[in-house]
């Protein structure tokens, strides 16, 4: 299955001869046809799901493929493949599925599907499990996805997306500004760390805070670039590792080197811990990202734990 490829609209084809007879390509460009090859491959059981994106694509596929087969459903689905073939491939990337990096570095998605074809059986592919978020405000179906955040993690975004087209580089560019910005509290930083006024509960008990730079929560370890925030998620199956962050900008970012090192934040007004959900009362609409999509919810907003998947892990030939 594999959304439009604007850098590379040639790629789906590729993937069709490479696979062969072995399976069905699908192109999913829109929401329409998403629904489509859901139905196809609903409608005649897969042994392997392969998904041709990054963590913006593989969001948007699961989301609607669990909304379609439901929790309960979850369970009889096969095993899931992860094609890096984003921009950004963090949460393939944090369980050794890599993508290419900065302008080709890398392996891309016809090298890990023909690491996949060379196994006989799904059985023989080695895996790993990791539980999605499930994401909800309101009536409407859930979101799925593995990383979750508002504040800084949404106004990350929305800079990054500003302007030219979004890329690892600028990605680091702005990383880098907000650092040098927080030193004298430049407008980069006041704008990535305007704060967010939000009640949070971790499966019934109230964080103790009104105001957080951000609320954020995962079920794997990696934000990007090896900061391992949520590195307490593969080691706690079930659950997530969530971060409330009310402390100062500046004390933030002497932090990073503890969330590269996968270490706990040593700055004061900070909650974290491995809830099994989290739900965040605010005054008005929340904005909120997840795996890099912009979100937006009404006042009530609650973080679960949702079904464990099988994800493909097929060595590449180097």
């Amino acid at each position: 299955m594999s959304r439009q490829n604007r850098r590379d609209p040639g790629l789906a084809e590729r993937l069709r001869l490479q696979l062969g007879d072995r399976g069905t390509v699908y192109k999913a460009g829109d929401a329409a046809s998403l629904a489509t090859a859901i139905d196809g491959v609903l409608a005649d059981p897969v042994d392997v799901l392969a998904i041709n994106g990054g963590d913006g694509t593989v969001h948007v596929v699961l989301t609607a493929l669990l909304n379609r087969v439901g929790a309960a459903g979850s369970g009889g689905l096969p095993l899931i493949q992860i094609l890096p073939g984003g921009t950004m491939n963090t949460v393939s990337g944090s369980y050794g599925v890599r993508g290419r990096r900065f302008g080709g570095y890398g392996q891309g998605p016809e090298a890990w599907l023909a690491a996949l074809l060379g196994y006989r059986t799904p059985a023989e592919v080695p895996a790993v499990r990791r539980s999605v978020l499930e994401v909800r405000s309101g009536p409407a179906g859930a979101q799925y996805g593995f990383l979750f955040g508002n504040g800084l993690m949404s106004n990350f975004l929305e800079l990054y997306y500003e302007g030219s087209e979004p890329t690892p580089l600028k990605a680091l560019g702005i990383l880098a500004r907000g650092v040098l910005s927080a030193v004298v509290g430049g407008p980069t930083i006041r704008r990535l760390m305007c704060p967010v006024r939000v009640q949070v509960d971790a499966d019934g008990v109230a964080w103790p805070y009104a105001e957080y730079l951000c609320v954020a929560a995962g079920t794997t370890e990696d934000v990007g670039f090896g900061f391992r925030a949520f590195f307490d998620a593969p080691r706690n199956p079930g659950r997530m590792h969530a971060l409330g962050i009310a402390c100062s900008a500046l004390r933030l970012v002497l932090d990073l080197p503890r969330i590269w090192l996968a270490r706990p934040l040593s700055a004061s007004n900070v909650e974290q811990g491995t809830p099994r959900m989290l739900h965040l009362h605010a005054s008005g609409a929340q904005m909120y990202m997840i795996d890099g999509d912009f979100h937006r919810a009404g006042p009530e907003l609650t973080v679960a734990v949702g079904p464990e998947l099988r994800f493909g892990t097929p060595g590449v030939t180097r």
